[in-house]
């Protein structure tokens, strides 16, 4: 592998992870005051690699599309050297605070499993209202609480999209996915409920279970969705509909999910404080589990439903080997790519703008090495073998308006620049009356 020194403005800092094709790399600008001072870039080890050149120029005209505060954006297509560049965030995942939470090292309360999942909600929602060439919308395809980056400063930013997966999480994934369809809206809303659950209850979807398989394909969240309900009976409708077997029966409309969450969220109360939580994540980053239970991969094929719906043609199903777990990243692991990668340790803080693949439980991989669009756009096509070819992505005119950022002002902080007003006021009327 060539080990590339500057791309663009940017000089190489480290390396990140390596992947199929791939290397990732934190890099800063060189003689520059200008932001972004680092980035992440993502170079494809052989420039003259078409399909890995296609995948690249793919995935920057969709980051590019998806201008929005809780997304990461784009910064430069490399055409040259084969690269992407894209934000880079310090900070944690999402999974890394359910690991510290189970390790006790932090606390996580509804109202803030709520205002989270309401973020990402926001995120998915934005990218869902962008059709790109093939007429599609964009969708993520492999959510999950890896590819959910909180920054110090406690903001939701939600990664991997347009990316390469490696593999899914029976947990994360729709039934009808599963089962081999291709991810849609409503399978990433399957997502977004499986995180919800997760974050309340701790533990994820399946576990326990004596058939995860048969489970993940027929879409058994019963009893997952019926303790949570026991818990807190304001979340039982909105699961239910997050989480229902057929897509038909999701939301048709992203708005109302949003409502149903904020409505929800109103009913429970508390305080929501995520700035807090991303605090005590990386105080005990050094603290974490190392080790995770392995569990069994499975590799579905695309039905034949879907091979009719202009999609690609099914796929040879290929042997997946699953060694032991590697660890959280940050904790001698590397920070995911876009595609396989090796044991390349990188620390906790690091974040980036790319797919932090959660390396545990690949459901689908050869299918996603072959057709790197399939985990970005609804109804995919096949990547043309110039590498600088050119989406003509834009925005949906029937789409409802993406939401606007929520303000950056902690409810706490909102509370207490009121009440230094009031005070302020109290004081002035005070020196007004002496004199």
């Amino acid at each position: 592998m060539n080990h590339v020194r500057q791309i663009g403005p940017f000089a190489i800092a480290e390396v990140l992870g390596e992947g199929t094709g791939t290397v990732l790399y934190r890099a800063v600008r060189v003689n520059s005051s200008r932001p972004p001072q680092e980035v992440c870039l993502r170079i494809a080890r052989n420039p003259a690699d078409l399909t890995t050149a296609a995948a690249i120029a793919e995935e920057y005209e969709i980051l590019r599309a998806m201008d929005n505060p809780r997304l990461p954006k784009a910064y430069g297509h490399y055409h040259t050297d084969c690269a992407v560049g894209m934000s880079y965030y310090p900070g944690a995942s999402l999974s890394d605070a359910l690991q510290a939470r189970q390790d006790g090292l932090a606390s996580l309360d509804v109202s803030t499993a709520i205002d989270i999942t309401i973020e990402v909600a926001h995120a998915l929602r934005h990218a869902h209202s962008i059709v790109g060439r093939a007429g599609g919308r964009i969708v993520h395809g492999h959510l999950g609480p890896q590819r959910i980056r909180m920054t110090p400063k406690g903001e939701i930013v939600v990664v991997g999209f347009g990316s390469t997966p490696k593999g899914r999480h029976w947990a994360y994934t729709a039934p009808e996915v599963a089962r081999g369809a291709h991810p849609t809206i409503a399978s990433d809303q399957w997502a977004v409920g499986a995180i919800l659950i997760e974050l309340i209850l701790g533990e994820r979807l399946y576990t326990g279970s004596p058939n995860p398989e048969e489970a993940g394909k027929t879409g058994d969240v019963g009893s997952w969705v019926q303790q949570v309900s026991t818990l807190y009976p304001e979340l039982e409708q909105v699961l239910t509909q997050l989480l229902a077997p057929n897509p038909n029966d999701r939301f048709i409309h992203e708005h109302n999910l949003l409502k149903a969450l904020l409505a929800a969220g109103r009913k429970i109360g508390g305080t929501v404080n995520r700035r807090l939580l991303v605090a005590q994540v990386l105080a005990h980053s050094d603290k974490l589990s190392k080790v995770r239970p392995q569990r069994a991969p499975v590799v579905p094929t695309f039905t034949k439903e879907a091979a009719m719906e202009d999609r690609p043609p099914p796929l040879k199903v290929m042997p997946v080997v699953v060694e032991e777990e590697p660890s959280l990243p940050g904790i001698d692991m590397p920070i995911g790519s876009a595609t396989e990668l090796d044991s390349s340790p990188a620390p906790m803080n690091i974040s980036i703008g790319e797919d932090h693949q959660d390396n545990t439980d690949p459901i689908v991989g050869r299918q996603a090495e072959a057709h790197p669009t399939i985990a970005s756009i609804e109804k995919p096509h096949i990547a043309p073998a110039n590498p600088e070819h050119e989406l003509s992505l834009k925005l949906d005119p029937t789409a409802p308006p993406a939401p606007n950022p929520t303000p950056s002002f902690l409810p706490s902080e909102i509370a207490g620049m009121i009440l230094g007003g009031i005070f302020l006021l109290l004081g002035l009327s005070y020196v007004f009356w002496i004199l």
